[in-house]
């Protein structure tokens, strides 16, 4: 039998959430340890695909393909089992000789779905690890998002990422083409660091937010002006080394989105009385926040949060 292995980082936006598709420059970081893994077993004999998915060691999916991809044959998830069959057939359409022989898939998550901190870019990651059928087409084609998460997961890297009208050559050579506008570019930031790394906490809201929906409803429209300064805080971001810089400017970028969006900031909402900054981290009123101040976990956990990273343990 036949086996191979991938893993993928999952993600965090720090600066760009929301106006990402406005052709705004996102700072995004990969999870480091935390991510999602791919084995794909060959299989001499046998007349179908499996599929089992895994959240550390606890199976939350699983369903059985025809050799060919047209039925499915038992699953727990009628849904998420059709939804997966159309981007595994969309796969076959590029290396038929892929699915030739019966496989046997397995993909397991370290850390929660919920936190929302990519299962399924990391799964587009995977897919075209082993395949290497172009990741952004797939999110372009079954999920709409950015596909910054996407780029983080290739690179493992911290990096700026940037919608484009114009093609941009990335460097990735991959099949399907992507042909269409918006073009996916990036920076790799090879030696991002935050030297205060251990005065910022990841805070989990408990409410999984789904960013598609968020940008349907709330379809940010900004001016040059807004543009241009949430580069700037974005290019800034990337290269300070001072905290109370660092924390100037994640509290103008908050100020400008709730301009944008038209609504209070996390902080404003829902933390009125903690002292120090509170930054939303990809969709606003859930997943998680970037929280940096005076005894930060001991005021979260009297709000009954209980999911708190130490940043430097989680990122970087």
């Amino acid at each position: 039998m036949k086996e191979q292995v991938f893993f993928a980082p999952g993600k965090l936006m720090l600066t760009g959430e929301y106006v990402v598709f406005n052709g705004v420059e996102a700072l995004a970081l990969p999870t480091g340890r935390f991510g999602q893994s791919l084995m794909v077993q060959s299989r001499e004999n046998g007349n179908f695909h499996a599929w089992k998915s895994f959240e550390k060691d606890k199976e939350w999916f699983s369903s059985d393909f025809s050799l060919d991809l047209s039925r499915i044959l038992q699953t727990n998830d009628i849904e998420k089992a059709r939804f997966l069959q159309e981007i595994l057939k969309y796969i076959k359409n590029y290396k038929p000789a892929l699915f030739e022989k019966p496989a046997a898939f397995t993909t397991r998550l370290n850390f929660n779905r919920q936190w929302g901190w990519g299962s399924s870019s990391t799964l587009l990651v995977l897919l075209y690890q082993w395949s290497g059928v172009n990741p952004f087409v797939l999110n372009r084609k079954f999920y709409g998002g950015s596909g910054y998460d996407i780029a983080v997961g290739m690179e493992n890297k911290a990096l700026i990422y940037k919608l484009n009208e114009s093609p941009a050559d990335t460097g990735f050579k991959m099949i399907p083409p992507f042909n269409e506008p918006p073009y996916p570019s990036w920076q790799t930031l090879q030696d991002f660091d935050l030297p205060f790394k251990a005065d910022l906490k990841l805070v989990y809201l408990g409410k999984k937010q789904s960013s598609a929906n968020e940008i349907k409803k709330y379809k940010p429209v900004i001016s040059p002006g807004q543009k241009e300064e949430l580069n700037r805080i974005t290019r800034s971001v990337a290269r300070t080394t001072n905290l109370d810089e660092f924390r100037n400017l994640m509290n103008r970028h908050e100020q400008i989105l709730s301009t944008v969006l038209g609504r209070p900031t996390i902080k404003e909402e829902l933390f009125s009385g903690f002292k120090g900054m509170i930054k939303s981290l990809g969709a606003w009123g859930g997943d998680f926040v970037l929280a940096s101040g005076k005894n930060t976990e001991e005021y979260f956990r009297k709000k009954g949060l209980e999911t708190i990273f130490d940043f430097d343990k989680v990122l970087i």
